[in-house]
């Protein structure tokens, strides 16, 4: 999506509308001496249902998010495409060659989106630039993040993982062919995490970018299973091991240390993580699946949910601690944008 003096129109009108919402609550009279009592501070988030800004769908409608950049900037899907979307004010869709469908999931400060492009027979790597042009195809089979300096990780067909610049679409190999590397995070460093067939188990590990994989410890207790999902500019990385008492938990490394996050009662998992340390992701109650961010390793929020809607997920979070996912909402997905009340500032 093109950066104009639109942007700012549009931003100067959603902080206005912030604003409101919380001057709405910020006098009351009748303190003592009749004064202004100072009101208490505002926490928590606002829902914004972003469906309303994507094209009708005919059949089978639903809409969940899946990127959200420091600009605001959000990766949208529903079942006729991939969009990108300022904060909701309208959404175009991302270049889609004939007979294709095209998928993306996470997007950049420069508003490139990466992800693949599905040719019936073949997937391929690819990214869309700022005017959501395809920009460049690559020889893996899908992209699954990319950084701010404009360097994509991904899969190939025979197992090993590869950095690739979209820029210029030079690429380097960071995990050897046939060892079951899927990798899924890339950070400013251009360190990834993923996971690595170990053994006959997959086994969450990082890849620095000369090549060398560690792999990462698991909760005590746990033998088999766990994957990686995202790195922050910290080199912390959050994740997911399990079984673990019934269910899978969410986890974070930091220093070669993992932590077991705290749940609503069941399993949960976690999709993202800022440079903040905020991560987000779902966790269960034991009844339904609800959006959940993380503030550090010890405590867990359960985000709100659109009027309607029975559960969520939360899949990404901005450095300004701005989410996406989606909820259920009378049964069918939508695309969900959270913004925090307190502290909040604005994606720029």
């Amino acid at each position: 999506m093109k950066r104009t003096a639109l942007s700012a129109v549009l931003s100067f009108v959603l902080a206005a509308i912030l604003a409101c919402a919380t001057l709405a609550q910020a006098t009351v009279t009748g303190g003592p001496g009749g004064g202004i009592v100072p009101p208490p501070p505002i926490t928590g988030y606002i829902a914004i249902d972003l469906d309303p800004c994507l094209p009708p769908v005919s059949s089978n409608p639903g809409s969940w998010a899946t990127g959200i950049n420091s600009y605001g900037e959000i990766v949208l899907h529903n079942p006729n495409g991939t969009y990108v979307s300022w904060m909701g004010f309208g959404a175009s869709q991302l270049e889609t060659p004939s007979g294709t469908r095209v998928y993306a999931k996470r997007i950049n400060s420069d508003g490139i989106a990466a992800g693949n492009i599905d040719y019936g027979n073949q997937w391929y790597g690819a990214a869309w630039d700022w005017n959501n042009a395809i920009s460049v195809q690559t020889p893996v089979k899908y992209l699954a993040d990319i950084n701010d300096r404009g360097y994509a990780v991904g899969t190939t067909e025979d197992g090993g993982a590869r950095i690739i610049n979209v820029y210029t679409g030079a690429w380097r190999q960071v995990s050897p062919r046939y060892t079951g590397s899927f990798p899924t995070g890339i950070n400013n460093n251009n360190v990834v995490c993923g996971s690595i067939l170990a053994g006959n188990t997959n086994s969450p590990c990082v890849w620095t970018p000369d090549g060398r994989c560690t792999l990462l410890p698991r909760p005590a207790g746990i033998t088999m299973g766990g994957w990686a999902t995202d790195i922050n500019d910290n080199n912390v990385v959050v994740g997911g091991c399990g079984p673990f008492n019934g269910g899978y938990r969410a986890v974070a490394w930091q220093n070669g240390v993992v932590r077991v996050l705290p749940t609503l009662g069941s399993e949960c998992r976690a999709e993202a993580i800022n440079n903040a340390g905020q991560a987000v992701g779902y966790s269960s109650d034991g009844l339904r699946q609800y959006p959940v961010v993380w503030n550090g390793t010890n405590r867990i929020t359960k985000l709100p949910l659109l009027q309607g809607s029975n559960g969520g997920y939360a899949y990404d979070i901005n450095n300004q601690g701005w989410i996406v996912g989606l909820c259920s909402k009378y049964g069918v997905a939508h695309a969900t944008l959270w913004i925090p009340l307190s502290g909040r500032r604005m994606p720029f």
